[in-house]
């Protein structure tokens, strides 16, 4: 990196040999600002590099003079964070996306890397008061080398301001879209007519001019050599940020401004001169840059070139829509009036693809992405004025996260929620209906259903949403108890939620249901199995939700217990045991005459044969046997245990029995 100052002089003997190279083009370069007017125009620059310095613009506008137009130059080395400039107290938001980009610029460090430039140009008219000659600028603070990402590094300030008491002047401006050579030339063809017998102003914005003895460039005009430039320039400390130079141009003649001086040379950082004495043409001006030292050839880029001079063209009105957006996939229309010759050029020749015509006033710009045209303007006596005309092409908006919620079934009580999640959007239209801020949408129902947006920059964008319904309604309740005997009460609590509406159905019988929800004190006068639906739901009858219970309903309890049986293996009264209509248990003693313990346990019946196994008696001999027995429910088929039977005769779990049995055989 060849860029110095006076702390970095340890660092310049390291890379004394990584130098800047510029290629070379022979087209002339862009014209973008070309007026012709009654007035005056002023213009300084400043040079920090990337370091965190703050400087001052310093300009001369005539009293009682209206500031016509305006431009702040930028310079931006690769791709850098958006970054923020202070512009006489106004923040300005630098943004590659988002400014207008001329072209690249390809400036290389020799050995080390390619720097692409992109000259940027903000207009800042309406920050210029025509009272005010002193504007300070603060760079955007903390930024990397450009070789750690990219910074913004040089500007220019470039003020046209109209006086009816003063002359007319023609002012053009022109950036440097070519890589640099140890020898730049620049012809600047096809201008408005020079008035050769006045002053005509040349001033220069570069950079990297850091001396006259081995680094600085010869200036020539018309292959005349005008001097030598190079140089720390008066308003920064940076001893590499020249050379620029700084005037005002009024009543035909040039002003020097700074430490650049109005005579027909420059020397030093003096990058100004009134070269009327070497043209050849009054139309076109050839400019060379030859750098003077074959120890860093290709080494100092020139950003913008700025002429002013007298001319014998007239004003005439014309009309410029110079500041466009546009959104994606939109076409837009651009204007220009008051020629008869219209020419819309851009430093890119596939730009020019995406307008309808580019010798109409008013052609149709269809591009997808930001760029900047010139239109050159013709008026009747073939004088012309040039401006640039910014497109900036915003993207499509889109609504990000959103929160959804679900109707419920056979309701509209589904919800959109935008509002929290994407603050760009600013109007939002849901299925045609009335537009509104917020982007909050309460009664939703089931469908499709399309909203329609806004972004704060104007472009517009519609989603498809498809809505599901949800059934939230769960059905379901409790019996008690669910089973007994004959004649059995129950009731039936329904445990539901999300519900209001209601039918039962007690095997074919249905119970329509609709203002209460619980179906009580129903009674069962038949045994059997009986199956309990409850269908419920909150909005509508489709949207039920089922929930079905088996109640068992028993005869009167029986069971029996048998005096004598006989194990001998004839398949008949083998094993002493009870039956019961219903599936018992029955804890067990059993003794014999002398009272011991013969058998003992517990024991119980199945679903099937409702009968329960105690003694086969397959070891014991003839005789009686004394037995004690307590009866009960199976847990799992009753729960929890409720007295049955008859209201005369009721059954009390578990039942206690004791007796005798014979065994024979």
């Amino acid at each position: 990196m060849k860029y110095q100052s006076k702390n970095f002089l340890k660092l310049k003997f390291k890379i004394f040999f990584c130098l800047i190279t510029l290629s070379h083009s022979l087209n002339s370069q862009i014209c973008v600002y070309q007026d012709v007017f009654k007035g005056g125009v002023t213009g300084d620059g400043f040079n920090p590099w990337y370091f965190n310095e703050s400087g001052n613009f310093n300009i001369q506008i005539e009293p009682n003079s209206t500031i016509r137009k305006a431009y702040l130059f930028v310079s931006v080395y690769e791709t850098p964070d958006t970054r923020t400039l202070n512009f006489n107290g106004t923040n300005i938001e630098l943004n590659i996306e988002n400014s207008i980009e001329i072209n690249n610029t390809v400036i290389t460090y020799t050995n080390i890397t390619n720097y692409i430039v992109k000259p940027l140009i903000i207009e800042v008219t309406n920050l210029i008061n025509p009272l005010i000659s002193t504007y300070p600028i603060t760079p955007p603070l903390n930024q990397p080398s450009p070789n750690l990402g990219g910074a913004f590094v040089e500007y220019y300030l470039f003020v046209a301001y109209e006086n009816t008491a003063l002359p007319i002047i023609n002012t053009s401006i022109f950036v440097n879209d070519k890589d640099a050579e140890s020898v730049q030339q620049f012809p600047l063809l096809n201008l408005n007519p020079i008035n050769l017998s006045q002053d005509v102003g040349l001033a220069i914005h570069s950079s990297h001019f850091c001396d006259t003895f081995v680094d600085g460039s010869y200036v020539k005009v018309s292959n005349i050599n005008i001097g030598l430039i190079g140089g720390k320039e008066d308003n920064s400390n940076i001893e590499c940020a020249g050379v620029t130079g700084s005037f005002y141009y009024q009543n035909s003649t040039l002003f020097g401004l700074s430490n650049d001086s109005a005579d027909n040379f420059m020397k030093g950082s003096d990058g100004l001169a009134n070269i009327n004495s070497y043209l050849t043409s009054s139309t076109n001006v050839n400019i060379e840059f030859d750098y003077q030292s074959n120890k860093a050839p290709e080494s100092n880029p020139v950003l913008q070139l700025f002429l002013a001079y007298s001319t014998p063209c007239d004003t005439f009105p014309y009309t410029i829509s110079d500041q466009i957006t546009s959104c994606k996939n939109e076409q837009v229309q651009l204007l220009a009036t008051g020629g008869t010759q219209y020419l819309w050029q851009s430093s890119r020749a596939s730009d020019l693809l995406d307008l309808s015509c580019t010798t109409c006033p008013n052609p149709i710009f269809s591009g997808d992405s930001s760029r900047v045209y010139t239109v050159q303007i013709w008026n009747s006596d073939s004088c012309s004025v040039i401006r640039p005309v910014s497109i900036k092409v915003y993207d499509t908006p889109s609504l990000g996260v959103f929160d959804l919620s679900l109707p419920d079934c056979g309701a509209n009580n589904g919800s959109l929620n935008i509002a929290t999640n994407n603050d760009s959007i600013v109007s939002y239209q849901l299925d045609n209906q009335n537009i509104q801020t917020e982007g909050i949408f309460n009664g939703l129902s089931k469908g499709i259903h399309t909203i329609f947006f806004t972004d704060k920059n104007g472009c517009s964008s519609d989603s498809t949403f498809s809505f599901s319904d949800t059934i939230r309604t769960n059905a379901y309740f409790k019996a008690s108890p669910s089973y007994g005997f004959l004649p059995l009460e129950i009731n039936f609590d329904n445990l539901s939620t999300f519900a209001t509406n209601y039918v039962w159905s007690i095997e074919t019988e249905s119970i329509n249901v609709e203002t209460f929800s619980e179906l009580e004190n129903y009674t069962f006068d038949s045994s059997g199995y009986y199956f309990i639906e409850l269908k419920a739901w909150q909005f509508d009858a489709s949207c039920a939700d089922s929930f079905t219970l088996k109640i068992t309903v028993y005869d009167n309890f029986m069971y029996q217990i048998p005096n004598i049986f006989s194990p001998n293996n004839d398949n008949v009264n083998d094993v002493f045991g009870i039956s019961a209509n219903v599936p018992i248990s029955v804890k067990y003693l059993l003794l014999n005459r002398w009272g011991n313990v013969i058998a003992e346990g517990n024991s119980k019946s199945s679903q099937l044969d409702k009968f329960v196994s105690i003694w086969d008696g397959k070891d014991a001999s003839e005789g009686v046997y004394f037995y004690q027995l307590e009866i009960d429910l199976i847990d799992e088929l009753f729960l929890p245990k409720i007295d049955l039977g008859q209201e005369k005769n009721k059954i009390e779990f578990p039942i206690k029995k004791e007796g005798f049995l014979q065994l024979v055989r």
